[in-house]
């Protein structure tokens, strides 16, 4: 089991600015998906806000990519600057998104991650078994299905992989924790159950518009998704 801790320097460099939400959140008396109040949570896991808690269903993890010349999925590399912009370092994107419901879409409850993690060479590294994971932003909704949650400037985060089994298949599974901290709250998540994934996320393909939930993409073999050859800054 590894835990990722990052330092609060690193938080704001490289974010700046991305992980805050700036949509106001909707009506927290009322969360959405069960579980506000005393009401016990029955799914595979939950996310917390304002002491209430919310419940999620499903997960889902999504690697960025883009289409080599042969009209293939590759990972995309990225150039992430660190210690100051003094070094950099490739990376590859993901999303880790646990949301209550079938359809991410319509769901009340929805809470994305995108991070960074390092790869090894031209190998690339799942998140559970990163030695070192960078946020890249954040999407989350507490009982409103349109309207984002407004944590303001973020201060800290933290993230946690107990296992990430990406089969391809039914019997894939995750088991993580997250943490979340901004100007106006903290959202904690726990999730243990089945793992939809790993899809490709293309952005140029993604469906534009004031919703930023996720738009699935094509499934993907992590075992056998080649790196890019171009490393790309990341923003």
């Amino acid at each position: 089991m590894k835990k990722v801790f990052l330092s609060l320097a690193t938080i704001a460099f490289v974010a700046a600015g991305s992980l805050t939400v700036t949509s106001c959140g909707g009506d927290d008396s009322t969360p959405g998906g069960g579980g506000g109040g005393g009401e016990p949570i029955t799914s595979n896991g939950k996310m917390k806000y304002n002491n209430q808690d919310f419940a999620l269903d499903t997960a889902v993890s999504q690697i960025y990519a883009q289409k080599n010349a042969q009209g293939q999925n590759v990972a995309s590399a990225f150039r992430l600057p660190i210690n100051n912009g003094q070094d950099t370092i490739t990376v590859t994107r993901w999303n880790i998104i646990a949301h209550n419901g079938e359809d991410a879409q319509t769901s009340e409850n929805y809470h994305q991650v995108s991070i960074f993690v390092p790869v090894n060479g031209n190998s690339i590294v799942k998140p559970n078994a990163a030695e070192t994971i960078y946020p890249a932003g954040i999407a989350i909704y507490a009982g409103s299905v349109d309207t984002p949650l407004d944590l303001g400037q973020i201060s800290a985060f933290d993230i946690k992989f107990n296992n990430f089994v990406d089969t391809g298949d039914d019997s894939a599974t995750i088991n993580y924790t997250s943490s979340v901290t901004g100007a106006n709250g903290t959202v904690t998540t726990e999730y243990d159950g089945k793992l939809n994934g790993t899809f490709a996320y293309i952005p140029s393909a993604a469906p534009k518009g004031k919703n930023v939930k996720f738009s699935q993409g094509e499934k993907i073999d992590l075992n056998n998704i080649t790196l890019s050859k171009d490393a790309i800054l990341a923003k």
